[in-house]
Parts: structure tokens; C-alpha cells; sequence
């Protein structure tokens, strides 16, 4: 307290103990979260990375549409790296990521890759093909595709997903939790 003119003065403020136990409780409660905010973080990157060629593919989908021609989503496993292929003149497009072609790169998901995890099968029980092993998802001039997926998958988990076209141009993500397909 203090003394101005004869009357006294509270001053208010923490004491320097008060302090010390708030920043004791905030370093707890940090340890405690922080762990399960990691452990969660690939499959976060998983899901972005997914909505992100889900959202790419209805992309490819309208540009066939917009510029009446097939349009070809390649995908290069190796690369991790995928793109919008235009079809030239009857043919599948040059099989080459151009700096001018739309596309996207799983690396900026962290680790996330193309892959199937532990599933073999898809929800159909028909066997799964690997990336290399097929030419890609395209959409014709009037937005309908093949029946045809991709999947994604964060190295050594279980857990995967498929984004799959029909032959009406529908869309969709399965997730594969190591046991059975959901639809997401």
C-alpha cells in the first residue's frame, strides 16, 4: 500500500508464488496434450492430403467438361506427385508433369504416399492394383470416368484411403481402417 495525500492506495498484481503454480499448471497441461496432438498429426495429414485429390479429381472433372476433351489424372508414385494430362489430338497427352498442367504433390502432406496399407481388396473384394501398374483416372468431354481409384496411405499404418470415380463421374472416399472399407 501506499501513501498519497494522507489516504492509502491499494496496488493490486500476483504475487510472485501465484505466478510459479500458473506456469507449473500450463506446463502440465502441455505435457499431457502435446503427445496426443502428435500422435494424431499423420492422420490429419492423410485426411488433408486426401481432400486435396478428391477435391482435384472434381477439378479434372469440370475441365474435361469446360474444354470438351478427355482429361487424364497420371500419377507417379515414385514422384509422389500427381497431374491433369490433356488429351492431344486422340491420344493420352504426353505422360509428362508440365510446369502449365494442373497437378499436386503428397510431399507437402509430410510422409503421406500412394499405397494401399494392409488392404488387399477393395470394398467389391476385388484385388487392388498398384499406382505404377495403371495409366490413371480420366474423365471424358461429358464429365463420366471409369470405375477407378487411387489410394493414399501414411507409411506403416493400417489405415488407408480410396478416392473413386464411376462410370457416371461420381466421386467418392472410402477409408480402409485394416479391417473393413468405410465410406467417409
Amino acid at each position: 500500500m501506499q501513501e498519497s495525500g494522507g489516504k492509502r492506495k491499494e496496488v493490486g498484481g500476483f504475487s510472485f508464488v501465484e505466478l510459479m503454480v500458473v506456469i507449473a499448471l500450463i506446463g502440465i497441461l502441455s505435457a499431457i496434450s502435446i503427445p496426443s496432438f502428435l500422435s494424431g498429426l499423420p492422420e490429419k495429414r492423410l485426411k488433408a492430403a486426401v481432400r486435396n485429390v478428391y477435391a482435384d479429381l472434381h477439378k479434372a472433372r469440370s475441365l474435361a467438361v469446360k474444354k470438351n476433351k478427355k482429361i487424364t489424372v497420371r500419377f507417379d508414385e515414385a514422384g509422389r506427385y500427381y497431374y491433369f494430362d490433356e488429351d492431344e489430338s486422340g491420344t493420352a497427352g504426353n505422360n509428362e508433369w508440365n510446369a502449365d498442367e494442373e497437378g499436386g504433390n503428397l510431399a507437402d502432406y509430410g510422409e503421406v504416399i500412394f499405397g494401399q496399407g494392409k488392404a488387399t481388396k477393395n470394398w467389391n473384394k476385388k484385388l487392388i492394383k498398384n499406382v505404377a501398374s495403371y495409366k490413371g483416372i480420366y474423365f471424358k468431354a461429358v464429365g463420366t470416368a471409369d470405375n477407378d481409384s487411387v489410394y493414399l496411405q501414411y507409411p506403416g499404418d493400417d489405415v488407408c484411403y480410396a478416392i473413386t470415380t464411376t462410370r457416371y463421374g461420381k466421386i467418392q472416399i472410402r477409408r480402409f481402417d485394416g479391417v473393413s472399407w468405410d465410406t467417409d
